[in-house]
């Protein structure tokens, strides 16, 4: 198979940025992936000027399918608070440039799962849904799940109701309900795999994939820190409805 020529938009960004790298790879490139395209609103950022000298294309115009001509894959790292639009106008440029893959904004639970506890991050479906049904299914969306990342885990613990100086954490439903945790860096090359077995065989990949790493609840979370620091931690059960 001839190497294929991938656009990641929100390529600057927090998860934009390993994806990119990964992609940028030596383990891939030139082998596996020929041209890298950054789609970005700013080509003078200093992200954006890191990944040009690592040999990305950075572009900084509209997104439309012109812009996409040649193109087999394109990755959404936008993050969830972008408009709905952003996503929506990006897949219909991907499937009118023809491209063979999208990889729509997910990157966190499979929401399917979650019931009413899925609804604050509920446009990501919603996005996704919306691609699969553009030029009547022709375009090869994959929705990637991935848990909850390392990286974020430790960085904005509050966000995810572990509030280490009050030594309390707050669990959404059952606290012994187990979620997984993943790495950026390794999602990062694990969607460019995908995204090269896709391109050559599309039924290789699932529609839905998920992808485990360490697997603990917030129950099992709090023994583990509490036992490490030598005191307990308090386990509450919140819900998202007030």
């Amino acid at each position: 198979m001839s190497s294929i020529n991938v656009a990641i938009a929100g390529g600057t960004g927090n998860l934009g940025v390993p994806v990119t790298r990964a992609f940028l790879s030596s383990a891939f490139r030139p082998s596996q992936i020929n041209r890298v395209v950054v789609l970005t609103r700013d080509a003078t950022s200093a992200k954006a000027q890191e990944l040009q000298s690592l040999g990305a294309e950075i572009y900084d115009g509209a997104v439309d399918a012109k812009a996409l001509q040649g193109i087999d894959v394109v990755v959404n790292t936008h993050s969830q608070y972008s408009a709905s639009e952003v996503s929506e106008n990006l897949a219909k440029a991907a499937a009118e440039a023809g491209v063979k893959v999208y990889f729509p904004s997910e990157y966190g639970m499979d929401l399917r799962s979650l019931g009413k506890y899925g609804k604050p991050y509920e446009g990501k479906t919603i996005a996704a849904d919306f691609a699969r049904q553009l030029n009547n299914g022709a375009l090869k969306v994959v929705s990637v799940y991935v848990g909850a990342f390392l990286e974020v885990l430790f960085r904005y613990p509050m966000a995810l109701g572990i509030d280490l100086p009050n030594r309390v954490f707050t669990a959404i439903g059952d606290p012994a309900a187990k979620f997984s945790s993943t790495s950026i860096i390794n999602i990062a090359s694990s969607i460019v795999r995908l995204a090269i077995l896709a391109v050559q065989d599309a039924s290789s990949v699932p529609d839905h994939a998920r992808l485990n790493g360490t697997v603990f609840s917030m129950a099992g979370l709090a023994e583990l820190v509490g036992k490490e620091q030598g005191s307990q931690i308090q386990v509450n059960v919140g819900d998202i409805e007030p």
